[in-house]
């Protein structure tokens, strides 16, 4: 059983060789590239013929995420794939694990397997901030298509999903400035993703702004990561309010609403806010 190591890269020189280095064991490596300005592929070439460029990864992201991994789902010619981001490294023992279970034969229902992520920001390792999902990142290439979202996308299959106990490693953002750029950029797709379902504006943003900090900040133990568990308690709720507030004016230019409307009272947020506080003390919703 053949596996390819995919990579979608922009503007990944400084950290795309770490990546490159983790996957050599794969039988074929992909890269598809946003036609980056900062020498990407030249350094991806020292590992793989097979770059493909395509601008559904730029910096306006035209097609978003999913249309950028079909489009690189198409180009692999292994029976299965792996995905992993270019600042994200596979350990020896998940690559051992990949092997030795496509070496094993799966069964004939199988369509993927997910696997956890170790988190790193700032090259700090953050458990409590950012946790440790289950992620899907290897799929067999003839029963799995990336859904239709544009940014946080998941798989459509009609398959069985299992577990690999391999971890991949995560080291996310370099500065604060870096990470603002993506808030920024993942807020937008998420706006764009509301409007092109004709989703309902969002009643209660603070509510849910200030429900977003306290289940990370205090459910999840944010705080007990000191100061950067706060920022990024803080920066996370502002990632639910911006992406409300690019909804809005999408809403508002479109006019379906009026630019005064809806209406905020000061009674209402502070009811949000008490609702907030109680509602930590239940299952935290998934980021």
């Amino acid at each position: 059983m053949r596996v390819a190591a995919v990579i979608l890269t922009f503007n990944e020189a400084a950290r795309v060789r770490d990546c490159l280095e983790s996957v050599r064991w794969a039988d074929e490596i992909v890269v598809v590239d946003g036609y980056s300005t900062d020498g990407t592929p030249d350094i991806a070439r020292e590992y793989t013929e097979r770059i493909f460029l395509s601008d559904r990864l730029g910096p306006k992201n035209p097609g978003g995420y999913s249309d950028q991994r079909n489009f690189a789902l198409e180009n692999v010619t292994a029976p299965w794939a792996f995905f992993i981001d270019a600042d994200e490294r596979c350990t020896p023992e998940l690559a051992a694990e990949i092997r030795k279970t496509l070496a094993d034969g799966p069964c004939d229902d199988v369509a993927a397997y997910q696997m956890r992520r170790k988190e790193y920001f700032f090259g700090v390792h953050t458990p409590y901030t950012h946790g440790s999902g289950w992620l899907v990142r290897l799929l067999r290439t003839d029963r799995v298509r990336w859904n239709d979202r544009l940014v946080h996308e998941g798989i459509a299959t009609t398959g069985t999903i299992r577990q690999l106990q391999g971890m991949l490693l995560h080291y996310s953002k370099d500065s604060i400035a870096d990470y603002l750029a993506t808030l920024n950029r993942y807020t937008s797709l998420e706006a764009l993703e509301l409007a092109k379902k004709d989703t309902p504006l969002l009643r209660h943003p603070l509510f849910e702004s200030f429900r977003t900090f306290c289940n990370l900040y205090i459910y999840k133990g944010a705080c007990r990561e000191g100061a950067f568990g706060l920022i990024m308690s803080v920066f996370l709720a502002n990632y639910t309010f911006q992406t409300w507030a690019k909804h809005w004016e999408s809403e508002m230019k479109s006019g379906r609403i009026p630019a005064t409307s809806p209406r905020f009272h000061a009674l209402e947020f502070v009811a949000a806010a008490l609702r907030s506080v109680w509602i930590t003390l239940r299952p935290p919703r998934d980021f």
